[in-house]
């Protein structure tokens, strides 16, 4: 009987290790799983620290925006960026949002979306309000791309997890930085605008970015930064109704920002806009011919912002370039006097000048016939327009 119970002694032992060990296995499991997702919850940096968000929290919020939010490029009349912020879509068709100080005075825009190597040009705007610094325009969306609408709330509170999206410092991608709500109804002395209160970083080229929730809705447009390191992001309430309302007054950049009128040119008005300056480029004598080969320049130029239009562009113009000289004739007397004796020649000049600003440079010869051994020298060179047809777009 006592060995009976020494092996039931010896079985219940074995029992109690392998449920020492299972649950220690048990318990272990949990530490062994957090530990995994920590190494990939890392965070997230680059050279310009921007991103401050988990990876699992970046990639989600990222791809809730990747085909809806774009860097935006405002350019000037010789097709160059002057100006970097960003813009969001309201519709499919290409429609968006932005501050409207980002597309201010600009003569074209393009929008461009993270991963694609060609942009869109802003086909126009239909509202621009410099008062609360808002802006809707549209896209030329030209092939089978199909940007995605984002999805507004209005419902946030303060301490919530916010995130700002946009493209600061000329970014070729998008940014992201995490932070929380100070306030829901901000006002600022310096902006007549009702914000919300963040402290998620934005810098130049964020403006008309996006201000999202953790659920990927948008509450709001980042806009501007405050003196005590905080930020203000327009809330969507007061744009947010342009995902319903139709546009039918899209007007180009160039023409809202830079109004125009259309202008046929004659003799008689061309010197209005245009100013032609001749001036001598050499004077050569050729003996051997009695011959004066003279050199001149013609310079043509606006003295206003304009440019061609369409098929209509060429402009003709005809001078009549006249040229007046004097040299001295030699009396052999007794005396030696000399008679300074003068004379003009002239030549009829045409050409046309075209182009998308309408700028040429010309340069042209003319040969006056004098007497061998004299002197001559050039007194004046003038021009009178004889002809000139065609047509301009004038800005103001």
């Amino acid at each position: 009987m006592g060995g009976n119970l020494f092996k039931s002694k010896i079985i219940i032992l074995k029992s109690f290790k392998r449920s020492v060990i299972l649950l220690s296995f048990l318990f272990i499991l949990p530490l062994i799983s957090c530990s995994s997702i920590s190494s990939v919850n890392t965070v997230l940096t680059d050279t310009s620290s921007y991103s401050t968000t988990t990876s699992k929290e970046y990639n989600a919020i990222y791809d809730d925006f990747k085909y809806s939010i774009f860097r935006l490029d405002s350019k000037n009349n010789d097709g160059l960026t002057v100006k970097q912020g960003t813009g969001y879509i309201l519709k499919e068709d290409g429609t968006f949002i932005t501050n409207a100080h980002v597309l201010e005075d600009a003569w074209n825009a393009e929008g461009r979306f993270d991963g694609f190597e060609f942009g869109y040009d802003v086909e126009g705007i239909c509202y621009y309000n410099e008062d609360i610094d808002l802006a809707v325009g549209k896209l030329n969306i030209i092939d089978d791309f199909k940007p995605v609408p984002v999805e507004f709330s209005e419902d946030y509170y303060e301490d919530d997890v916010i995130y700002s999206i946009g493209y600061p410092s000329y970014a070729t991608e998008a940014k992201i930085t995490e932070g929380i709500i100070l306030s829901t109804y901000y006002t600022s002395d310096i902006y007549d605008m009702v914000y919300i209160r963040t402290n998620s970083l934005i810098k130049h080229g964020n403006s008309g970015g996006i201000l999202a929730s953790e659920d990927g809705k948008v509450l709001g447009i980042t806009s501007v930064s405050f003196s005590d390191d905080t930020f203000g992001s327009i809330r969507s309430v007061e744009y947010s109704e342009w995902q319903t309302n139709e546009i039918d007054n899209l007007v180009s950049l160039t023409k809202y920002f830079h109004p125009s009128e259309d202008i046929y040119l004659d003799k008689y008005n061309i010197e209005d806009y245009f100013t032609i300056n001749l001036s001598f480029v050499d004077i050569i004598h050729y003996e051997e011919n009695c011959s004066l080969l003279i050199n001149y320049m013609v310079d043509i130029y606006p003295d206003v912002s304009l440019e061609s239009i369409g098929k209509t562009s060429d402009i003709f113009i005809a001078l009549e370039i006249r040229v007046d000289y004097h040299y001295y004739y030699i009396y052999y007397d007794k005396s030696l006097n000399y008679e300074i004796v003068h004379g003009y020649n002239e030549v009829a000049l045409s050409f046309l000048i075209n182009g998308p600003f309408l700028i040429e440079h010309f340069e042209r010869s003319m040969t006056i016939i004098y007497e061998n051994d004299d002197v001559v020298t050039i007194s004046d060179i003038s021009y009178s327009i004889v002809f000139a047809e065609g047509y301009i777009r004038v800005y103001d």
